[in-house]
């Protein structure tokens, strides 16, 4: 099968990271027996070796313009460089007479609108890589890529209408991206779209090799120095000149310092500027700028080792390859604290992350990556030892093809993770002890959050509630609202993975089992208002305690909230305008049905339960996956905590779940926010969730 690849630029001479895995996709494809071919613009002529077309890819360049006129040649050449969105009428032509299985698209804008028409003209799949950031960005850098691109008439408007340039995510058949933050956000702007959480990863077997030497004689001024590596193209997003304010502080403490910056320049100005400041601070004797250094290099590879520490600064950071590069190097990093580089780094264990506007600590992170050894070598996973599931990832995940190129439609079966109990006294760090692995995958978890707990909850039997701390604070209020635990609420904000279900009010025993309508309708208003405080406006699914509701209950949870999680409906306690519906239910023996507006999921049990055996849990949970088409699977954070410590047989368990999960391409995991946006999970998907290798010739 044959796929054509877009690329928006592609310059051998600025090769990068986003380069760098679409050789290891075009490698695995290859394994498969798919032919790739990249069509990519125009560029003058280069001496520099191009890897695509070493490594086999075909490379077709086409000619593209910026459709503006009135624009000087500077603008034009640094809007091709960075970021300006491309017109080519030769890539429609190329596409149109040419045969292909899949286009994918690792561009936006026109270029991938191009793709997108010439896929559905031609009736075949169209999936879109995004490498960069496109929802998971800073507002500043969000505004600034908004903005208008330059002076002058855009003609390309009319052409980007034409070509659905705006739809190119809306209308994909498959979303490819490294970042399970960004998948999170993709998929709660476009929630009926397949979307993929692939991350990256380096052969560890390139930094195996001392390559010291070859560093050391292409640069001698790093020899006898305390080296301090900034890896990355040299632009405004990558922040070199934030990392340059900071040198005279480093060069205080540590006088034989070298600050490297090794990266070829992809903005002109910025590059100069960055030289000027160079001058301007007398820096010229402590900074060195190697350009752009080919893939794997030794050179390149010798000053990773040398590094005492690899710094990224970088504004946005989707993924940061560097890190994983600096690991198999055996090099700690140092990093902002983006969305990329916090999926791989746990502060403090295997890194350090700081934010942009403390540099204090970022001076207090280098010191320590430098200067302590013991907190070095732990920095530094070996063999996959890392905290985060992704940084497991040592070899190329072009290297695990695990699926036969077909075409093939795939009858999908949906999860909804639900955890109950998360109130204003859930400590942050079990909830990220739990989910984390979840979130790394861009699995959805849907908390049942309590809007306002009773810190005196008994059960029937005068035991204290679960969710209650081991001991009581002295000077604990009887009710605590959820806003009142603002680290809580900054993480789950933080967090756009976790979705947030009104969990009761108080949590009274049987609260919600109750005639009084009066009553009920309080609590349900008075948690609604708890929530939206604590920054949770829109908040469409109700799980009651206990799951027991009235059949008042259940008439005032549905004029308000569009799902309704329960464990079972018995007819007696349902509204009596519900028995018709009920009826069709059990007739047809569905697990879930509607009334109105209002689904209404039951669950088979909570099957990650520490009342349940250990071993065969996880048996449990995929036989009760395969039963059905939609399962609810329910559990309790505070149960793997119940001892006063992490039950770690019991949490392993949930890992497990998670790893089962991400890797079934039959299987999707959502929330109910994607309930409701779909009206009911689809019978059949046309995409499933599969290895990146293999997603283009999977995607229909």
């Amino acid at each position: 099968m044959r796929v054509a690849h877009l690329l928006r630029k592609y310059n051998p001479a600025e090769w990068g990271g986003t380069e760098t895995v679409i050789q290891q996709l075009f490698e695995g494809l290859r394994r498969d027996g798919v032919e790739s071919t990249v069509y990519c613009p125009e560029i003058a002529a280069a001496n520099a070796p191009d890897p695509l077309v070493a490594s086999g890819c075909q490379v077709q360049r086409f000619r593209a313009c910026v459709p503006i006129w009135g624009i000087s040649p500077e603008q034009r050449r640094q809007m091709i460089s960075v970021g300006g969105n491309l017109m080519s009428f030769d890539l429609i032509r190329a596409l149109w007479s040419t045969p292909f299985t899949v286009i994918h698209s690792h561009a936006l804008g026109r270029i991938g609108g191009i793709g997108l028409t010439m896929a559905r003209r031609k009736k075949i799949p169209f999936v879109v890589t995004v490498h960069g950031g496109v929802y998971d960005l800073p507002e500043t850098l969000r505004r600034a890529f908004n903005a208008p691109q330059a002076r002058g008439v855009e003609w390309g408007k009319p052409f980007g209408f034409l070509l659905r340039a705006r739809h190119v995510l809306t209308e994909a058949d498959a979303i490819l991206t490294c970042n399970p933050r960004e998948a999170a956000l993709i998929r709660q702007q476009h929630p009926d779209r397949r979307v993929i959480v692939q991350p990256h990863g380096v052969r560890a077997e390139i930094y195996e090799t001392d390559q010291r030497a070859a560093a050391r004689a292409a640069f001698p001024e790093i020899v006898g120095r305390t080296v301090v590596l900034s890896l990355g193209r040299i632009d405004g997003v990558k922040n070199q000149r934030w990392l340059l304010e900071q040198a005279p502080e480093l060069l205080r403490r540590y006088p034989d310092l070298l600050l490297v910056l090794a990266g070829a320049v992809t903005d002109e100005a910025y590059g100069e500027a960055l030289r000027h400041r160079i001058d301007e601070l007398g820096l010229s004797g402590n900074v060195l700028l190697t350009g752009k250094l080919p893939p794997a290099d030794p050179r390149l590879v010798g000053l990773m080792q040398e590094a005492k520490v690899a710094i990224l600064q970088s504004v946005s950071e989707t993924f940061g390859l560097v890190i994983l590069e600096a690991w198999a190097a055996g090099t700690p990093a140092v990093s902002s604290r983006t969305s990329g580089a916090s999926a791989l780094i746990e502060h403090g264990h295997n890194g350090w992350l700081f934010d942009l506007d403390r540099p204090a600590d970022f001076h207090a992170a280098v010191e320590t990556a430098i200067s302590n050894d013991d907190a070095r070598q732990r920095a530094i996973p070996r063999g996959g030892s890392g905290s985060s599931p992704t940084t497991t990832r040592v070899s190329s995940p072009a290297d695990s093809s695990n699926s036969t190129p077909t075409s093939r439609r795939i009858i999908m079966r949906y999860v909804i993770i639900r955890d109950d109990d998360t109130n204003a006294l859930t400590p942050v760090e079990c909830l990220e002890k739990l989910y984390r692995p979840f979130l790394a995958r861009g699995l959805p978890v849907n908390l049942a959050v309590i809007p306002e707990v009773r810190t005196d909850v008994r059960l029937p039997d005068g035991r204290p509630e679960g969710f209650l701390p081991r001991r009581a604070t002295p000077g604990t209020s009887a009710l605590m609202s959820l806003v009142e635990n603002v680290d809580l609420t900054t993480y789950l904000r933080a967090n756009p993975g976790y979705n947030v279900t009104q969990h009761g009010c108080h949590h009274d025993y049987f609260e919600f089992d109750s005639m009084d309508r009066m009553e009920v309708v309080r609590r349900l208003e008075l948690g609604r208002v708890r929530l939206r405080e604590a920054g949770f406006e829109r908040v469409n699914s109700f799980v009651a305690p206990y799951d027991k509701l009235s059949r008042v209950a259940f008439e005032e949870v549905a004029k308000r909230y569009r799902v309704l999680s329960t464990g079972w409906f018995e007819w007696r306690r349902i509204p009596r305008a519900w028995w018709p519906r009920y009826l069709l239910k059990k007739l047809f023996s569905r697990t879930h049905w509607s009334v109105g507006r209002t689904r209404l999921l039951s669950h088979p049990g909570c099957l990650l339960s520490y009342t349940r055996p250990v071993e065969p849990m996880l048996t449990a949970v995929k036989k009760a996956v395969a039963s059905q088409k939609l399962t609810v699977l329910v559990t309790h954070w505070w149960e793997y905590f119940r001892l006063g410590h992490p039950d770690e047989p019991f949490i392993d368990v949930l890992h497990q779940t998670a790893e089962y999960l991400a890797s079934q391409p039959d299987i999707c995991v959502i929330s109910f926010e994607d309930v409701i946006m779909r009206g009911k999970p689809r019978r059949a998907a046309t995409v499933a969730p599969i290895p990146a290798t293999a997603a283009v010739s999977e995607a229909r």
